[in-house]
């Protein structure tokens, strides 16, 4: 079986390449091609066709990257998808309407998989766009049961469609940086200060994280509590100059000691910043518990979330996290800053339980399952 997976944004790389790979290793001849940057990763052993290479290179190029966007991409997807069984569209937005309808034309296999504000942010006209080619895939993925419940209720009609599997972490990749140093160890390593609580917000430089209301809060803090504060402001996926130029402004406001994370960082660099970190602060305006979020609470970190965010499967297996509306948060903040110790011993087997659902070893017989009934 050959699959090709396309996706668009940059901040998905790390689990595009990760899915991939565990399926490699099971068997599944998986490759991915980013539409944005024109990156394609090999699974199959297959070269990319030449001038789909040379295009790629174009497409880098300031004054002519519309037109090879605009006319070269439609047919770069459409060859490139000749030569795997299934095509599945990781995050469905309007660049592959038209995409789908031709894969479909051809008789070739198509499977959306929803990331989350692809489905909670669309309006009523692009609900109804959506929902006309939802109805012509073989198969819609939704990362958790809550994500297909709120599906399903847009979209009755589609429910014998709808398939659950989750993206699976890397944990051995932080176990095996735990077992070469601890906490401490890294934040020396990465200049991070070791007597401080370490608070990160959010964990790409999305607008969506909503950076602004975290500093926000964080400066609203009292003095007593923002001394004890070091901030990580990861920025380095999904992010534009102005935005996090603003958002650097906003955290020098608050008078807390920061680093922004901007440079491209595989996920072993960006695990360390996980480990480093005692607090992980994440109210975007939607997620379907991205691998980002998992792996901080791998970590034993204490997780402050959104209660608008669909995280009920932590709530099934056990898993200790803060909950917060946007109101009270820089209550909970206090809370679990002057309590940090106390927290941290209900999240201390956090690691152990969201492994049981969450390692690629556990999903990723899921995922091939699924592409066996679309095949």
């Amino acid at each position: 079986m050959k699959v090709l997976v396309l996706f668009e944004y940059a901040n998905h790389y790390l689990t595009i390449d990760s899915l991939c790979d565990n399926l490699v290793r099971k068997g599944v001849e998986a490759s991915s091609f980013n539409i944005t940057y024109w990156r394609f990763r090999n699974g199959t052993g297959e070269r990319m066709p030449a001038w789909i290479r040379i295009a790629s290179l174009l497409a880098k190029v300031p004054g002519i990257r519309g037109l090879i966007t605009g006319w070269f991409r439609p047919r770069a997807l459409l060859e490139l998808s000749d030569a795997y069984d299934i095509v599945d569209i990781h995050f469905f937005s309007r660049t592959y309407d038209r995409l789908i309808s031709e894969l479909k034309s051809r008789g070739k296999r198509v499977k959306i998989t929803i990331w989350g504000s692809d489905f909670y942010k669309s309006d009523e006209r692009r609900r109804e766009q959506q929902g006309e080619i939802y109805q012509l895939v073989d198969t819609i993925q939704t990362e958790t049961q809550q994500v297909k419940h709120d599906f399903t209720g847009i979209y009755p009609e589609l429910a014998e469609h709808v398939r659950v599997a989750h993206f699976g972490i890397q944990f051995d990749i932080i176990d095996g940086l735990l077992e070469n140093g601890n906490r401490d160890h890294y934040r020396r390593l990465l200049g991070i200060p070791v007597d401080r609580t370490v608070l990160t917000l959010g964990t790409n430089g999305s607008q969506g994280h909503q950076h602004m209301k975290m500093l926000e809060s964080i400066g609203n803090l009292s003095p007593v509590i923002r001394e004890q504060l070091f901030l990580i402001i990861p920025m380095n996926y999904g992010g534009v100059k102005l935005y996090i130029d603003n958002v650097r402004t906003k955290a020098e406001k608050t008078g807390v000691p920061f680093m922004v994370l901007t440079s491209f960082l595989n996920l072993r660099e960006m695990c360390k910043y996980r480990i480093a970190s005692d607090i992980t602060l994440t109210i975007q305006a939607t997620d379907s518990l991205s691998s980002a979020i998992q792996e901080h609470i791998y970590t034993g970190e204490i997780l402050i979330a959104g209660d608008w965010l669909p995280y009920s499967v932590l709530d099934d297996y056990g898993v200790y996290y803060l909950k917060t509306s946007l109101n009270s948060l820089e209550d909970i903040l206090a809370k679990a800053i002057a309590n940090r110790d106390t927290y941290s011993e209900k999240c201390s087997r956090n690691g152990e339980r969201i492994s049981s659902f969450s390692a690629w070893d556990h999903v990723i017989g899921k995922w091939i399952d699924i592409y066996n009934e679309i095949e």
